[in-house]
């Protein structure tokens, strides 16, 4: 971890920057629209900032993942926008995690300087309509025919799909011993027999772009594999969950912050007490977060206790500042209401699997 060198600084210096003054002042709208702000993505290209998380051989910033977590902890703290942040952090991650060094070697040569202008953006295509991305009950698949993939099936929850140029899709490729093997194959948006879809709509996490796609005879070519074939779910199914779980806390801690600044602003001073009591706790999860961060650079796979850990202290945070705003709603702009909800919505999400991991500890710790 490089967070302290004067390169890494300087980015998050100009990061900084770009919340506060491309982000914040435009945050209510930007909070509250299902329009996806091309302008703000284009000057990030312009900033070389959509770039940072390539390496430095491809002429990028060579961020790691805990200083992409710093950065999108940044966004939100500066911006307040956690869906504009979602958007960039997906465009980061896949960028790293899975394309710079998945890429066969004949597209790199254009993909690489297109990726850092934001020109191509990569959506990650697992989940399907009413079966999420469980593996068992997947059913797009890819056949081999003439030294193509012809793709057939159905995606849906695609976190920048409706601004993605080329889709990474995890299809069934063959059975081995009876178990469905998956392998992922980047397929571009204009192909034909591809459909861009509204998916499942979402009414929080504005702007980020949400959708789906449908895929009937889509060819490419079998050179698009990315990664192994056979071995697509573990390569980029697992690993895109532990990322995005590590990432997703250093946001969120930034979006718990950016709610208490606001609220702060807005309470009287009786109440610096509790003020002061919800940013101790804030600080409090930093370490934790940071460790998740550090985790996604290790590719350390066993951090549930820990990410659990951090979803039911933030979770008790943000109860706390409920609490606060209760009575002082009619003094709370919209955003900040509309920010509030949507860092509920991100905790809510996989709620019933915490919730059933809680109950496993629960009954762990009684037989102790």
């Amino acid at each position: 971890m490089t967070q302290n060198s004067s390169h890494f600084q300087d980015i998050l210096e100009q990061i900084t920057d770009f919340a506060k003054s491309e982000i914040y002042p435009q945050r209510e709208a930007l909070i509250s629209s299902s329009n996806y702000p091309t302008e703000i993505w284009q000057k990030m290209g312009q900033q070389g900032l959509l770039g940072i998380s390539l390496s430095k051989s491809a002429k990028g910033a060579g961020l790691s993942f805990s200083e992409i977590a710093k950065i999108s902890h940044t966004l939100n703290a500066f911006g307040a926008v956690p869906g504009l942040t979602m958007s960039f952090m997906t465009h980061w991650m896949f960028t790293k995690l899975h394309l710079e060094g998945n890429l066969p070697q004949e597209l790199k040569t254009d993909f690489i300087p297109r990726i850092q202008t934001g020109e191509i953006t990569t959506s990650v295509a697992i989940s399907e309509p009413r079966v999420g991305a469980h593996p068992k009950h997947l059913q797009t698949r890819a056949e081999l025919s003439d030294g193509q993939f012809v793709i057939n099936g159905e995606k849906t929850f695609l976190t920048n799909g409706p601004i993605a140029t080329h889709y990474l899709i995890l299809a069934i490729t063959g059975l081995k011993a009876g178990q469905k093997q998956y392998s992922a194959i980047l397929t571009p948006a204009n192909a034909d027999g591809l459909t861009k879809t509204d998916g499942m709509k979402l009414d929080f996490l504005h702007p980020c772009p949400h959708g789906g796609i449908v895929l009937n005879d889509v060819k490419v070519p079998k050179g698009s594999l990315l990664g192994e074939e056979g071995d697509g779910y573990r390569q980029f199914s697992l690993s895109t969950r532990h990322v995005e779980d590590a990432l997703g806390a250093a946001a969120m801690q930034g979006s718990l912050r950016a709610l208490l600044t606001e609220i702060a602003k807005l309470l009287p001073e009786e109440k610096n007490a509790d003020i002061g009591a919800a940013a101790a706790r804030i600080e409090g999860l930093e370490p934790l977060a940071n460790q998740l961060a550090m985790a996604a650079d290790t590719q350390e796979a066993n951090l549930g206790d820990m990410y659990l850990g951090y979803r039911t202290l933030s979770a008790d945070l943000l109860e706390s500042l409920h609490k606060l705003m209760a009575d002082y709603e009619e003094l709370l702009p919209r955003h900040t209401k509309l920010l509030a909800r949507d860092i509920g919505k991100i905790q809510g999400i996989a709620k019933s699997v915490q919730i059933a991991r809680l109950a496993q500890k629960g009954a762990m710790f009684r037989e102790t």
